[in-house]
């Protein structure tokens, strides 16, 4: 099953992205963390053999800081377009169908989002018309679909804890089969930034000089 992973992104600008680390790590810091995440995530991403991978941008493909993107063709740079994020989301897995047999979006902010969760995602769209990731927030961390499903972004009260459920009320209403995979976390508040950072310590430890 050929898919395609698209990790959704903003410009990463103080003020503007992971607002809520900032009282603890100021409007840079929490940027600086952001970016961080991001490019951890994409090299997990790469990881996954016979997937895809792009970076799904807003505001648009040519804002500065998506220039140092760690990304080896510029193709793989998609623009999210106009609307709130339910019409960015229908929108992109919409055209990333028109090429693939399935498509999985991800934030980029899940550090426990690893390559062989990922990969379980994939397999399980081969049965499934959905496959999503829930977070501890009432979120989602991954969502996978096989298919088109119109409507299934719209009316979300997305930022709150009522996402996942808003959703999976949807996919009930409209008898989606879904899969769900295991309960993460996101990096959203400070007391995740401090797991986080020992589970990177720990990572680049085990990594040791030539990891």
């Amino acid at each position: 099953m050929k898919c395609a992973l698209a990790i959704m992104l903003k410009a990463p600008r103080p003020g503007r992205v992971k607002t809520r680390l900032a009282s603890r790590y100021g409007a840079r810091g929490a940027t600086r963390i952001y970016r961080q995440l991001v490019e951890d995530t994409y090299a997990r991403m790469r990881a996954v053999n016979g997937l895809d991978v792009f970076l799904s941008v807003s505001p648009g493909r040519w804002d500065p800081l998506f220039a140092r993107a760690p990304v080896d063709h510029m193709e793989r740079i998609l623009v999210q377009g106009p609307g709130d994020l339910g019409a960015r989301m229908q929108s992109l897995c919409r055209r990333l169908l028109g090429r693939y047999q399935g498509v999985i979006l991800i934030g980029g902010d899940c550090p426990d989002l690893g390559a062989d969760l990922v990969d379980e995602a994939v397999t399980r769209l081969r049965r499934h018309d959905v496959v999503i990731g829930p977070a501890v927030d009432g979120g989602y961390y991954l969502i996978g679909l096989r298919r088109d499903l119109p409507g299934l972004f719209a009316g979300i009260d997305w930022g709150s804890a009522r996402v996942l459920r808003q959703t999976l009320r949807w996919l009930d209403r409209y008898h989606v089969q879904a899969f769900l995979l295991p309960l993460l976390t996101d990096i959203d508040e400070p007391q995740d930034v401090r797991a986080w950072k020992r589970l990177r310590a720990d990572a680049l430890a085990s990594a040791g000089p030539d990891g």
